[in-house]
């Protein structure tokens, strides 16, 4: 298992440094190449949809004036952003992915769609998906990661805004139930479970045959991955005892399954995983 391709959907918000510097380190790391995907409609389309949406809404030159500014001013600001990082973090731009034992290399894309599309054609062929957590002041986040997670199908590494990218080498968690989901969150992170210094598999609720954690560290083992197993037990919140696990080992790196109890995708966000990250703060990786 390889990072070849990591996505990273750039809004034109503050999570867009955080995302960079998240994936620079990755990439760099595993020789991958960057996709920076910045999803902005023509103002001429998405005005079209408004006054087709919303007939009762009348078009003004003004308001097509004012879309176009603010949709150039924020593709320019992306494009400073990007380069900047580019720049500071030793990565090539460049239209092709590096050569076998080269160093990684970059893109940025302007695509035309919508948030939602444009994540979903790209995450279908990307390795991993970085994007800042949907939290306070960043609710439009929930648009990449919906489109990658459930529409696409591909793990996501959730970050929280102004955190720094030092999973490498740092104590790594596993949040097992013996899930589908868990499962493909597992094989998503194995790139990722081998740079960390340990990785803990842990089990909260009652004894379950399928949660059983013998046969994941000894599939990790397979993987030249050592870990160990350690059942939480059932007395507790399973989300406050792993958090706590969390800040004994010092993670910075959790695994779980996402997946939701309605037909309401937000509910993940609004449950387990914004729980556990209401502790330490780590990276998440994610898949459904």
């Amino acid at each position: 298992m390889t990072i070849g391709t990591i996505l990273v959907p750039l809004l034109g918000d503050a999570g867009d440094g955080d995302c960079l510097a998240w994936a620079g380190t990755l990439a760099q790391k595993h020789k991958s190449h960057v996709i920076a995907l910045h999803p902005s409609p023509n103002p001429s389309d998405a005005l079209y949809a408004l006054a087709t949406s919303t007939p009762e809404v009348f078009v003004t030159e003004t308001m097509e004036r004012t879309l176009r500014e603010q949709t150039s001013n924020r593709r320019a600001a992306v494009k400073r952003r990007y380069t900047a990082w580019a720049e500071s973090a030793g990565v090539a731009c460049g239209n092709t992915p590096a050569a076998e034992g080269a160093d990684c290399t970059a893109k940025l894309v302007v695509d035309p769609e919508t948030v939602e599309p444009a994540v979903l054609r790209y995450a279908l062929v990307s390795d991993l998906i970085v994007t800042v957590l949907p939290g306070k002041g960043m609710e439009r986040r929930i648009e990449p990661l919906n489109a990658a997670l459930f529409d696409a199908g591909r793990p996501v590494l959730g970050v929280s805004a102004g955190s720094t990218s030092d999973i490498l080498g740092a104590p790594a968690i596993v949040a097992w139930n013996g899930s589908s989901e868990a499962a493909r969150a597992l094989t998503a992170a194995l790139p990722l479970l081998r740079d960390a210094s340990s990785v803990t598999i842990l089990h909260a609720g009652e004894p379950d045959t399928m949660a059983a954690l013998d046969p994941v560290t000894a599939y990790l083992d397979h993987h030249h991955i050592k870990s160990q197993g350690i059942e939480l037990g059932a007395h507790g919140n399973p989300t406050e005892l792993i958090a706590t696990k969390i800040s004994e080992l010092g993670a910075r790196l959790l695994v779980m399954g996402a997946y939701s109890h309605s037909r309401l995708r937000e509910s993940v966000l609004g449950g387990v995983t914004r729980e556990m990250l209401a502790g330490p703060p780590v990276a998440l990786l994610m898949a459904h």
